[in-house]
């Protein structure tokens, strides 16, 4: 199943569709890796980018799964208590 579109000069990719039942697991990926920075960083310390960017995730799908960094913090308490 092709689930992007690259430029064939560059190889880049510029448009790529997210299976359905990957969206949880990359929500899942996000706030694992969130209580990990967390609690090495602290909740000031730790940016946004650098979660993305360990999980692979682009900093505009940030929103599709949390409304704000604030959003994001609570939902890693929830996520690492449950």
């Amino acid at each position: 199943m092709n689930l992007g579109l690259t430029n064939e000069t560059t190889g880049r990719i510029l448009f790529y569709m997210v299976p359905a039942q990957q969206k949880p697991l990359n929500k899942i990926r996000l706030l694992d890796q969130g209580v990990l920075s967390i609690m090495e960083h602290g909740y000031h310390g730790t940016g946004i980018k650098g979660i993305l960017n360990s999980v692979n995730i682009p900093k505009g799908s940030f929103y599709n799964y949390f409304e704000s960094k604030e959003d994001f913090g609570a939902q890693i308490i929830q996520h690492y208590i449950t």
